[in-house]
Parts: C-alpha cells; sequence; structure tokens
C-alpha cells in the first residue's frame, strides 16, 4: 500500500491537480497506479520510503489520516480545483463531513469585530436566518445587506464553525464555538501537532481535549512553516465552508487571502461592516465591489457600543459645572441605567443593551 504522506509532496500534486487524476480514480491506490504509470520507478521508491518515514512521525503523535476518497473528507473541499489528497488530523475526525461556516478576519480585530463574532456563531449556532429587523425603517442603510441575505436560495443553517486558529478573529470564533458546544473545526498552516502561535496554547488544549474538536493539515511532520503556508490553508477553511463570514479584513491581509481563496471558490461571502472598525479596508473594497454586508443590527443585537470617555458626553455637569470623570460618568451610568444589559468588551468600550 502507497504511504499517505506520499499524495502530500507539492509537484506530485499540482501533477495530478494539472491532469484531473483525481476525478479518474475512487480509491487511493487506483490514483497511485494512476499516478506511478507515469513516473521513473527510481522517483518513485525514493518517495514511497520518503512517505513511508512521514506517515510514521505523523502516527507518533497521534496524528491520524483521511484521503480524498474517505467517506470522512469534507464535500465541499473536494470541489476546488486544488484540495489536499490526504488531511492530517488530530482530534475527532467524525465531524470532518458536517456542514461548516468559516469565521475569519484580522488578528488585530477591533473591538466591536471580536463582540459581533462572538454574536454570529450564536446567531449560526440557533440556525437562524439574518435579517432585516422589521421595525427598522425602510430608508435604513442596512436594509440593502438585509436582502442580501434574504435572496439567499438556501439558509444560513450551520452545524459546526471552522476558522484557521489564528489569534485575533479566529480564535474568538473557535472559543466561542466551543463554549457553545459546536463541532469546531481549525485549519493549520503548521503540521496538525504544531501549536502555533504560542499566543493561542490554551485554545490549543482546549481542542486536542474537546470531543467536537479536529485540528487538520496537509502539511508534512518537516516541512517548514511560514508566510506562504498560511495562504495555502486559507483555501482549506473557505473550501470546506458552506458560507465565509469575513469579520474585519486589512486590504492586505490573511483574511483578503481567504475572501480571494472563497470568491475563487464560488463560495458566498458575507462581510461584516461598523464605523467602528479599525482594519477593514479590504472589507469595504469588497462591499464596494458587490459583496453581502451586515452589521449589527442584522445579527439582532439590540443596543449600542460606547467608549467609556463618550460616557461623559451623555451625563449632565456636575453641580460644579466640571464635567465628570471617564470612570465617574460610567459610574453614574451603571447606578442611574434602565438598561437591562451592560457588558464590558475591553479596551473601555461597553454593549449597553437596549431594556
Amino acid at each position: 500500500m502507497i504511504p499517505f504522506s506520499f499524495f502530500a509532496d507539492t509537484k506530485l500534486r499540482a501533477f495530478i491537480y494539472k491532469r484531473e487524476l483525481q476525478k479518474q480514480c475512487k480509491t487511493l491506490e487506483e490514483l497511485a497506479e494512476k499516478v506511478i504509470s507515469f513516473m521513473d520507478f527510481t522517483f518513485i521508491k525514493e518517495k514511497i520510503n520518503e512517505s513511508q518515514e512521514m506517515d510514521r512521525l505523523y502516527l507518533e503523535k497521534s496524528c491520524g489520516f483521511i484521503d480524498f476518497y474517505h467517506h470522512l473528507y469534507p464535500p465541499q473541499l473536494r470541489e476546488i480545483y486544488d484540495p489536499p489528497l490526504v488531511l492530517y488530523y488530530l482530534g475527532n475526525p467524525e465531524i470532518l463531513s458536517l456542514n461548516y461556516s468559516a469565521i475569519v478576519g484580522t488578528r488585530k480585530a477591533s473591538v466591536v469585530s471580536l463582540f459581533s463574532t462572538r454574536k454570529l456563531v450564536d446567531v449560526l449556532r440557533n440556525n437562524f436566518t439574518l435579517s432585516r429587523n422589521e421595525s427598522m425603517p425602510e430608508n435604513e442603510s442596512l436594509h440593502t445587506t438585509s436582502k442580501h441575505f434574504k435572496d439567499s436560495s438556501e439558509e444560513m443553517h450551520s452545524l459546526g464553525i471552522v476558522s484557521g486558529m489564528a489569534l485575533g478573529i479566529d480564535k474568538e470564533a473557535m472559543q466561542t464555538s466551543i463554549d457553545l458546544n459546536l463541532p469546531t473545526l481549525g485549519v493549520l498552516g503548521t503540521p496538525a501537532y504544531v501549536e502555533y502561535p504560542f499566543g493561542n496554547l490554551k485554545l490549543y488544549k482546549q481542542m486536542k481535549a474537546y470531543e467536537k474538536g479536529c485540528l487538520i493539515s496537509e502539511l508534512l511532520p518537516l516541512d517548514r512553516y511560514a508566510k506562504w503556508t498560511f495562504p495555502m490553508r486559507n483555501r482549506i477553511i473557505t473550501g470546506i465552508a458552506r458560507k465565509v463570514f469575513l469579520m474585519e479584513t486589512p486590504a492586505k491581509s490573511g483574511a483578503m487571502s481567504s475572501a480571494n481563496n472563497a470568491l475563487d471558490q464560488n463560495k458566498e461571502i458575507f462581510i461584516f461592516s461598523d464605523p467602528r472598525q479599525e482594519n477593514n479596508k479590504g472589507g469595504d473594497h469588497l462591499i464596494a465591489d458587490g459583496a453581502n454586508s451586515f452589521g449589527l443590527q442584522d445579527l439582532g443585537i439590540q443596543g449600542e457600543i460606547k467608549h467609556i470617555t463618550d460616557l461623559e458626553k451623555d451625563l449632565k455637569l456636575n453641580s460644579n459645572k466640571k464635567a465628570l470623570s471617564a470612570w465617574d460618568s460610567y459610574s453614574s451610568f451603571i447606578k442611574s441605567s434602565e438598561s437591562s444589559q451592560v457588558e464590558s468588551l475591553g479596551s473601555g468600550y461597553y454593549f449597553i443593551g437596549n431594556s
């Protein structure tokens, strides 16, 4: 039997994709026979020996293998131009064939984008279809966005969340998915057992212990992971998903790479947009080009987000005609507010829910 890692070689995969050999076969063994018929025997023998060692190293790390023809291989991923012929996994492979929504975005995310990421995961958990609040005025700027959601031929039902295990939006989406007990799939730009970035070590530990979690990669154990491996990973994230949500997208970023992959794969993309975002120029360009956009109200969020310093403007001057300090303003607000929900979002921002 040909080792799984035989099919992870970059040049060999390119050879197979160019001739669409994977579509002409029904098993990995059949594909191996077809590939070998084109290759030099000495080259094949060397590759098989190397691949056996790679398989052994992965097995030592308690990783498993899912090939392109396996019934658990993600069905949406099969449809892209260059699907991985072998996925290395750590975790529960039974979740790989489920229906996923991808949530991605910048590592340096704005507070409003992180907050909305948590809300979006909850929306997808409840199998809601994002739509305009019927009480909103017809001239409300978001009504066009809602029309995009409503016009979709398929409701945004999601069984799980897939993302890239990066800091920022990815981390927020996956952590929330775990907290809400959803199937959670992490696609890596490193070998499947490598914990990177180091700022996510706690999340990696949770994923490995989580019964509905799985980490996957197409990289071999000794492959060097670098800047180029992460854009390659992004095509897998979007390839697995039915719909792709970009929560904050700088003009030059991995999130923009994901957007381009999703468009090439003919996926439906949704861009989160809010005036408080600091790094969404790429998202703005995508919206200008006709991409679907959505905002807080489309997520059913009733309330507003304010910085602690803005609360001064909402309160009257004290008896000495001096403005209250930011902290005094906040304290006064908490005591006097009729709001049913005040949630700290970090960096001095608060969500103030409607009563």
